[in-house]
């Protein structure tokens, strides 16, 4: 693993990695911490996890949350990924205790009621059991469901970003907005470090 310290506020690890569970076998991209503790964590999930995937992972992880990203997209991975994270031999994760799941794009697997907090990022409606924090450009074709996930999911909250679209969080996009992007980044880390298990006193 590797530490980019000039990658925002938190020392990190990253490395991409192997999550066994029994016979089963998946390729995953892990960002966490590089401090003692067992940090709040996350499954980021998308249909396509590319290198700008896993930047915006880095970011999350250098704002104390790990993230792990499936890479592969067979029926059980996101069963397995939980699995794993949820393992107490997983001393940096507090999963044991409850994990979130971000949903990015085209998400392959929207079965989220496993998790204890969802964020959308331009995922289409997903079946959860908890808080949700959705966030979509206003021009994305995704956010055309944002009525029907107000009624599915009312203890969602919704931000729209105005006169964007679905990449307004990928550095790598077209429609790529630093402010937004920005602002994504910061809401994600308020929500999720107000609904999982607190990170470590450090």
């Amino acid at each position: 693993m590797s530490v980019l310290p000039w990658e925002g506020t938190v020392p990190i690890l990253f490395a991409r990695t192997r999550v066994a569970v029994g016979p089963r076998i998946h390729d995953a991209y892990l960002t966490r911490p590089d401090l003692a503790g067992s940090w709040p964590t996350i499954v980021l999930v998308a249909g396509d996890p590319t290198a700008s995937t896993r930047a915006f992972a880095r970011r999350l992880a250098r704002h104390g949350v790990a993230v792990v990203v499936p890479l592969d997209g067979s029926p059980r991975t996101l069963d397995d990924v939980a699995s794993f994270i949820t393992n107490p031999a997983a001393d940096w994760s507090s999963a044991e205790h409850g994990f979130g799941i971000l949903g990015m794009g085209d998400c392959p697997d929207r079965d989220f009621r496993r998790a204890q907090a969802v964020a959308l990022i331009g995922c289409p409606l997903p079946r959860v059991s908890g808080p949700v924090l959705a966030l979509y450009g206003d021009d994305d074709p995704a956010a055309d469901q944002v009525e029907e996930l107000r009624t599915a999911l009312p203890q969602a909250e919704v931000v729209l970003y105005g006169g964007l679209g679905a990449g307004f969080h990928d550095d790598a996009a077209p429609g790529f907005d630093h402010a937004a992007s920005e602002d994504a980044v910061e809401r994600l880390v308020e929500f999720f470090g107000a609904t999982l298990p607190d990170a470590p006193v450090t």
